[in-house]
Protein backbone atom coordinates (compact mmCIF):
# COMPACT_ATOMS: atom_id res chain seq x y z
CA UNK A 1 0.00 0.00 0.00
CA UNK A 2 1.29 3.50 -0.87
CA UNK A 3 -0.56 5.54 1.46
CA UNK A 4 -0.28 5.62 5.38
CA UNK A 5 -2.88 3.80 7.36
CA UNK A 6 -4.72 5.32 10.28
CA UNK A 7 -7.10 3.62 12.58
CA UNK A 8 -9.76 5.59 14.15
CA UNK A 9 -11.79 4.90 16.73
CA UNK A 10 -14.98 6.34 18.23
CA UNK A 11 -16.33 5.49 21.60
CA UNK A 12 -20.18 5.86 22.40
CA UNK A 13 -19.47 8.85 24.16
CA UNK A 14 -18.53 10.75 21.33
CA UNK A 15 -21.27 8.92 18.78
CA UNK A 16 -24.16 9.99 21.35
CA UNK A 17 -22.86 13.73 21.81
CA UNK A 18 -23.84 15.92 24.41
CA UNK A 19 -27.43 14.65 24.77
CA UNK A 20 -26.41 11.08 25.70
CA UNK A 21 -29.84 9.83 24.54
CA UNK A 22 -29.32 9.31 20.25
CA UNK A 23 -26.74 9.56 17.92
CA UNK A 24 -25.61 12.74 17.18
CA UNK A 25 -25.73 13.19 13.54
CA UNK A 26 -23.53 16.41 13.02
CA UNK A 27 -21.30 14.70 15.15
CA UNK A 28 -21.52 11.36 12.97
CA UNK A 29 -21.86 13.35 9.63
CA UNK A 30 -18.58 15.50 9.83
CA UNK A 31 -16.60 12.50 10.61
CA UNK A 32 -17.52 10.47 7.50
CA UNK A 33 -17.01 13.85 5.77
CA UNK A 34 -13.98 14.04 6.74
CA UNK A 35 -13.20 10.50 6.68
CA UNK A 36 -14.16 10.98 2.83
CA UNK A 37 -11.58 14.10 2.16
CA UNK A 38 -8.87 12.35 3.78
CA UNK A 39 -8.79 9.26 1.71
CA UNK A 40 -7.18 10.43 -0.76
CA UNK A 41 -4.23 10.74 1.37
CA UNK A 42 -4.64 7.82 3.80
CA UNK A 43 -6.19 4.70 3.96
CA UNK A 44 -8.74 4.73 6.63
CA UNK A 45 -10.14 2.29 9.76
CA UNK A 46 -12.57 2.79 11.54
CA UNK A 47 -13.84 1.10 15.03
CA UNK A 48 -17.06 2.02 15.84
CA UNK A 49 -18.42 1.37 19.79
CA UNK A 50 -21.99 1.99 20.02
CA UNK A 51 -24.13 -1.37 19.40
CA UNK A 52 -25.77 -1.61 22.82
CA UNK A 53 -26.48 1.98 22.73
CA UNK A 54 -28.15 1.65 19.41
CA UNK A 55 -30.12 -1.72 20.97
CA UNK A 56 -31.10 0.47 23.81
CA UNK A 57 -32.33 2.99 21.28
CA UNK A 58 -34.19 1.02 19.33
CA UNK A 59 -35.42 -0.94 21.91
CA UNK A 60 -36.24 2.09 24.37
CA UNK A 61 -38.59 0.70 27.46
CA UNK A 62 -37.71 -2.99 27.02
CA UNK A 63 -34.32 -2.19 27.04
CA UNK A 64 -33.02 -2.36 30.91
CA UNK A 65 -34.87 -6.04 30.29
CA UNK A 66 -32.27 -7.27 27.77
CA UNK A 67 -28.91 -8.18 28.27
CA UNK A 68 -25.63 -6.63 26.76
CA UNK A 69 -25.68 -9.51 23.94
CA UNK A 70 -29.02 -8.90 22.84
CA UNK A 71 -28.88 -5.44 22.36
CA UNK A 72 -26.42 -5.29 20.45
CA UNK A 73 -27.34 -8.05 17.84
CA UNK A 74 -30.41 -5.44 17.55
CA UNK A 75 -28.26 -2.51 18.17
CA UNK A 76 -25.96 -3.28 15.22
CA UNK A 77 -27.77 -3.16 12.38
CA UNK A 78 -29.34 -0.04 13.25
CA UNK A 79 -25.31 0.91 13.82
CA UNK A 80 -23.68 -0.15 10.19
CA UNK A 81 -27.02 1.57 8.62
CA UNK A 82 -26.61 4.54 9.56
CA UNK A 83 -22.61 3.93 8.69
CA UNK A 84 -23.81 2.69 5.22
CA UNK A 85 -26.40 4.90 4.60
CA UNK A 86 -23.81 7.81 5.33
CA UNK A 87 -21.12 6.19 2.94
CA UNK A 88 -23.27 5.90 0.07
CA UNK A 89 -24.32 9.53 0.15
CA UNK A 90 -20.24 10.28 -0.34
CA UNK A 91 -19.32 7.78 -2.47
CA UNK A 92 -17.85 4.84 -0.23
CA UNK A 93 -17.50 1.80 -0.20
CA UNK A 94 -18.23 -0.07 2.90
CA UNK A 95 -17.57 -2.99 4.64
CA UNK A 96 -18.20 -4.77 8.24
CA UNK A 97 -15.90 -6.29 10.31
CA UNK A 98 -16.98 -8.20 13.40
CA UNK A 99 -14.33 -9.83 15.49
CA UNK A 100 -14.17 -12.13 18.34
CA UNK A 101 -11.03 -12.19 20.39
CA UNK A 102 -11.08 -16.34 20.04
CA UNK A 103 -10.53 -15.25 16.08
CA UNK A 104 -7.21 -13.76 17.26
CA UNK A 105 -5.83 -16.62 19.60
CA UNK A 106 -5.10 -18.86 16.63
CA UNK A 107 -2.66 -17.71 14.79
CA UNK A 108 -3.70 -18.92 11.15
CA UNK A 109 -7.17 -16.93 12.24
CA UNK A 110 -4.83 -13.84 12.57
CA UNK A 111 -2.98 -13.98 9.41
CA UNK A 112 -6.78 -14.65 7.59
CA UNK A 113 -8.05 -11.46 8.93
CA UNK A 114 -5.14 -9.81 8.22
CA UNK A 115 -5.19 -10.87 4.95
CA UNK A 116 -8.92 -9.60 4.54
CA UNK A 117 -8.01 -5.91 5.83
CA UNK A 118 -5.02 -6.16 3.60
CA UNK A 119 -7.06 -6.66 0.33
CA UNK A 120 -9.81 -4.75 1.64
CA UNK A 121 -7.48 -1.48 1.93
CA UNK A 122 -5.84 -2.18 -1.04
CA UNK A 123 -9.00 -2.18 -3.15
CA UNK A 124 -9.85 0.95 -1.36
CA UNK A 125 -12.77 -0.37 0.45
CA UNK A 126 -13.80 1.50 4.26
CA UNK A 127 -13.54 -1.35 6.44
CA UNK A 128 -15.92 -0.42 9.94
CA UNK A 129 -14.58 -2.80 12.63
CA UNK A 130 -16.78 -3.77 16.16
CA UNK A 131 -16.64 -6.57 18.72
CA UNK A 132 -19.15 -9.62 18.01
CA UNK A 133 -20.71 -8.88 21.39
CA UNK A 134 -24.07 -10.75 20.41
CA UNK A 135 -21.40 -14.14 20.60
CA UNK A 136 -18.77 -13.32 22.95
CA UNK A 137 -19.08 -14.85 25.99
CA UNK A 138 -19.14 -13.15 29.38
CA UNK A 139 -16.11 -11.85 30.35
CA UNK A 140 -14.34 -13.66 26.77
CA UNK A 141 -14.49 -10.48 24.88
CA UNK A 142 -11.94 -7.79 24.52
CA UNK A 143 -12.78 -6.26 27.30
CA UNK A 144 -13.62 -3.11 25.53
CA UNK A 145 -13.39 -1.52 22.43
CA UNK A 146 -10.11 0.44 22.79
CA UNK A 147 -7.88 -2.60 23.28
CA UNK A 148 -10.17 -3.77 19.61
CA UNK A 149 -8.94 -0.76 18.26
CA UNK A 150 -4.75 -1.70 18.97
CA UNK A 151 -6.05 -4.90 17.65
CA UNK A 152 -7.44 -3.76 13.97
CA UNK A 153 -4.36 -1.13 13.89
CA UNK A 154 -2.04 -4.51 14.49
CA UNK A 155 -3.68 -6.25 11.87
CA UNK A 156 -4.44 -3.38 9.28
CA UNK A 157 -0.55 -2.79 9.39
CA UNK A 158 -1.58 1.14 10.48
CA UNK A 159 0.77 3.72 11.37
CA UNK A 160 -1.64 6.00 13.46
CA UNK A 161 -4.17 5.33 16.33
CA UNK A 162 -6.66 8.01 16.89
CA UNK A 163 -8.95 7.55 19.54
CA UNK A 164 -12.11 10.39 19.81
CA UNK A 165 -13.09 10.68 23.12
CA UNK A 166 -15.22 13.34 25.15
CA UNK A 167 -12.40 14.67 26.33
CA UNK A 168 -9.50 16.96 24.85
CA UNK A 169 -6.68 14.31 26.22
CA UNK A 170 -4.84 13.68 28.69
CA UNK A 171 -4.80 15.26 31.84
CA UNK A 172 -2.80 14.79 35.40
CA UNK A 173 -6.16 14.83 37.04
CA UNK A 174 -10.28 14.28 35.78
CA UNK A 175 -10.84 17.96 34.58
CA UNK A 176 -14.61 17.93 35.04
CA UNK A 177 -13.62 17.27 39.06
CA UNK A 178 -10.31 18.91 39.74
CA UNK A 179 -9.93 22.44 38.63
CA UNK A 180 -6.07 22.13 39.07
CA UNK A 181 -5.91 19.22 36.85
CA UNK A 182 -2.78 19.76 34.16
CA UNK A 183 -3.56 18.82 30.33
CA UNK A 184 -0.14 16.73 28.61
CA UNK A 185 0.39 17.37 24.71
CA UNK A 186 2.77 14.14 24.91
CA UNK A 187 3.41 11.46 26.70
CA UNK A 188 7.00 9.31 25.93
CA UNK A 189 6.46 6.46 28.68
CA UNK A 190 2.98 5.11 29.80
CA UNK A 191 4.65 4.02 33.24
CA UNK A 192 2.63 3.63 36.67
CA UNK A 193 2.73 7.21 37.39
CA UNK A 194 1.23 8.05 34.29
CA UNK A 195 -1.84 5.17 34.94
CA UNK A 196 -2.08 6.72 38.44
CA UNK A 197 -3.48 9.66 36.81
CA UNK A 198 -6.30 8.28 35.70
CA UNK A 199 -9.78 6.60 37.41
CA UNK A 200 -10.38 3.30 36.50
CA UNK A 201 -14.15 3.93 36.20
CA UNK A 202 -15.94 3.52 33.22
CA UNK A 203 -17.28 6.13 30.57
CA UNK A 204 -20.62 6.92 30.96
CA UNK A 205 -22.21 4.84 27.72
CA UNK A 206 -19.73 2.81 26.95
CA UNK A 207 -17.01 -0.06 28.81
CA UNK A 208 -14.10 1.86 28.38
CA UNK A 209 -12.45 4.90 30.08
CA UNK A 210 -9.17 6.75 29.97
CA UNK A 211 -7.13 4.37 32.15
CA UNK A 212 -8.20 1.88 29.01
CA UNK A 213 -7.23 3.98 26.62
CA UNK A 214 -3.59 4.32 28.14
CA UNK A 215 -3.18 0.17 28.64
CA UNK A 216 -4.31 0.65 24.73
CA UNK A 217 -1.67 3.34 23.84
CA UNK A 218 0.46 1.29 25.17
CA UNK A 219 0.49 -1.82 22.91
CA UNK A 220 0.16 0.17 19.89
CA UNK A 221 2.98 2.40 20.36
CA UNK A 222 4.68 -0.92 21.37
CA UNK A 223 3.81 -2.51 18.27
CA UNK A 224 5.19 0.66 16.48
CA UNK A 225 2.13 2.58 16.01
CA UNK A 226 1.50 6.48 17.34
CA UNK A 227 -1.62 6.77 19.23
CA UNK A 228 -3.42 10.42 19.71
CA UNK A 229 -6.50 10.89 22.02
CA UNK A 230 -8.39 13.73 20.85
CA UNK A 231 -12.23 15.42 21.58
CA UNK A 232 -14.29 14.01 19.14
CA UNK A 233 -16.97 16.28 20.12
CA UNK A 234 -14.93 18.90 18.65
CA UNK A 235 -15.32 18.42 14.90
CA UNK A 236 -12.82 19.89 13.46
CA UNK A 237 -10.31 18.18 15.81
CA UNK A 238 -9.73 15.17 13.10
CA UNK A 239 -8.94 17.37 10.06
CA UNK A 240 -6.53 19.34 12.14
CA UNK A 241 -4.59 16.38 13.66
CA UNK A 242 -4.38 14.71 10.21
CA UNK A 243 -2.98 18.78 8.67
CA UNK A 244 -0.29 18.19 10.75
CA UNK A 245 -1.77 20.48 13.59
CA UNK A 246 -0.85 19.62 17.44
CA UNK A 247 -4.15 17.73 18.53
CA UNK A 248 -4.72 16.05 22.04
CA UNK A 249 -1.98 14.29 23.52
CA UNK A 250 0.18 12.59 21.60
CA UNK A 251 2.03 9.13 22.40
CA UNK A 252 4.88 8.80 20.03
CA UNK A 253 5.77 4.91 18.81
CA UNK A 254 8.78 3.93 20.58
CA UNK A 255 11.69 3.46 18.70
CA UNK A 256 12.39 2.27 15.35
CA UNK A 257 13.12 -1.10 15.36
CA UNK A 258 9.24 -2.89 13.78
CA UNK A 259 8.20 -6.20 15.56
CA UNK A 260 8.53 -9.75 13.92
CA UNK A 261 4.78 -10.94 12.71
CA UNK A 262 5.19 -13.22 15.63
CA UNK A 263 6.02 -10.23 18.03
CA UNK A 264 3.06 -8.53 16.96
CA UNK A 265 0.67 -11.70 17.06
CA UNK A 266 1.65 -11.94 20.92
CA UNK A 267 0.77 -8.65 21.60
CA UNK A 268 -2.93 -9.89 21.26
CA UNK A 269 -2.62 -11.74 24.18
CA UNK A 270 -2.62 -8.65 25.97
CA UNK A 271 -6.76 -9.48 26.80
CA UNK A 272 -6.26 -12.88 28.40
CA UNK A 273 -7.03 -13.29 32.36
CA UNK A 274 -3.78 -15.20 33.25
CA UNK A 275 -1.31 -13.28 35.03
CA UNK A 276 2.26 -14.32 35.96
CA UNK A 277 3.90 -11.93 38.72
CA UNK A 278 7.79 -11.45 38.50
CA UNK A 279 10.38 -10.64 40.51
CA UNK A 280 12.85 -8.11 40.13
CA UNK A 281 15.36 -10.46 38.78
CA UNK A 282 13.33 -12.27 36.60
CA UNK A 283 12.32 -8.63 35.19
CA UNK A 284 15.61 -7.42 34.65
CA UNK A 285 16.11 -10.74 32.40
CA UNK A 286 12.88 -10.51 30.43
CA UNK A 287 14.76 -7.09 29.42
CA UNK A 288 17.76 -9.14 28.45
CA UNK A 289 15.79 -10.80 26.27
CA UNK A 290 15.87 -13.88 28.36
CA UNK A 291 13.43 -16.75 28.78
CA UNK A 292 10.67 -16.78 32.14
CA UNK A 293 11.97 -19.39 34.29
CA UNK A 294 10.14 -20.83 37.43
CA UNK A 295 12.03 -19.62 39.80
CA UNK A 296 11.72 -15.90 39.11
CA UNK A 297 7.59 -16.41 39.57
CA UNK A 298 6.04 -15.01 42.46
CA UNK A 299 2.57 -15.49 42.33
CA UNK A 300 -0.22 -16.94 39.49
CA UNK A 301 -3.58 -15.14 38.95
CA UNK A 302 -6.29 -16.82 36.61
CA UNK A 303 -6.51 -19.84 34.58
CA UNK A 304 -4.46 -20.89 31.97
CA UNK A 305 -4.04 -24.33 30.07
CA UNK A 306 -0.39 -24.75 28.22
CA UNK A 307 -0.02 -22.58 24.99
CA UNK A 308 -2.20 -20.50 26.38
CA UNK A 309 -1.80 -16.27 26.42
CA UNK A 310 -0.60 -14.64 29.34
CA UNK A 311 0.23 -11.10 31.01
CA UNK A 312 3.15 -11.08 32.79
CA UNK A 313 3.72 -8.25 35.61
CA UNK A 314 6.27 -6.85 37.63
CA UNK A 315 5.80 -6.69 41.39
CA UNK A 316 4.79 -3.31 41.14
CA UNK A 317 1.46 -4.70 39.18
CA UNK A 318 2.56 -3.19 35.65
CA UNK A 319 2.55 -5.61 32.33
CA UNK A 320 6.13 -5.68 31.36
CA UNK A 321 5.25 -8.25 29.01
CA UNK A 322 2.69 -11.03 27.27
CA UNK A 323 4.03 -14.58 26.11
CA UNK A 324 2.68 -18.31 25.61
CA UNK A 325 2.95 -20.11 28.72
CA UNK A 326 3.94 -23.65 28.72
CA UNK A 327 2.50 -25.20 31.80
CA UNK A 328 -0.76 -24.90 33.26
CA UNK A 329 -1.59 -22.37 35.72
CA UNK A 330 -2.50 -25.53 38.18
CA UNK A 331 1.10 -26.99 37.91
CA UNK A 332 2.47 -23.34 38.55
CA UNK A 333 0.87 -22.60 41.61
CA UNK A 334 0.90 -26.24 43.44
CA UNK A 335 5.27 -25.72 42.17
CA UNK A 336 5.38 -22.25 43.60
CA UNK A 337 3.37 -23.21 47.38
CA UNK A 338 5.56 -26.49 47.92
CA UNK A 339 9.05 -25.04 46.61
CA UNK A 340 11.83 -24.39 49.67
CA UNK A 341 14.80 -23.45 47.03
CA UNK A 342 15.65 -22.81 43.59
CA UNK A 343 16.80 -26.04 43.07
CA UNK A 344 13.78 -27.98 43.82
CA UNK A 345 11.66 -25.85 41.90
CA UNK A 346 13.84 -26.63 38.84
CA UNK A 347 13.34 -30.41 39.26
CA UNK A 348 9.50 -29.46 39.40
CA UNK A 349 9.61 -27.47 36.39
CA UNK A 350 12.64 -27.72 34.36
CA UNK A 351 11.19 -26.19 30.96
CA UNK A 352 11.26 -22.39 30.59
CA UNK A 353 7.52 -21.13 31.62
CA UNK A 354 7.52 -18.77 28.85
CA UNK A 355 10.29 -18.77 26.00
CA UNK A 356 11.95 -16.21 24.81
CA UNK A 357 10.65 -16.85 21.60
CA UNK A 358 7.32 -16.61 22.84
CA UNK A 359 7.48 -13.31 24.54
CA UNK A 360 6.70 -9.77 23.63
CA UNK A 361 7.87 -6.69 26.09
CA UNK A 362 6.17 -3.98 26.27
CA UNK A 363 8.44 -1.11 26.83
Amino acid sequence: MNKEVITIKIGSNALLGESGKNFDTDIITHLLDDIYKWRKQYHIVLVSSGAVAAGRIVLQKTADTLDRSTLAAVGQMHLIDMYYRLCVERDIVPSQILISREHLTVRENYAHIRHTFQELLHHDIFPIVNENDAVALQGGGFGDNDALAVYAAILSRSDRLIFLTNLDGLYTADPRVDANAEFLERVDNIDQEITAMCSASRSSFGTGGMLSKLRSAKMATTAGIDVHIINGLKTENLSQLLSGEKVGTWFPRIGEDSLSDKKLWLLLGSTSNGQIIVDDGAKEALKQRKSLLAVGIKKVRGKFVQKDFVNILDMQGDTIALGIVDYDSEILSEALKQKKDKESIRRRLPREVVHSDNITLLK
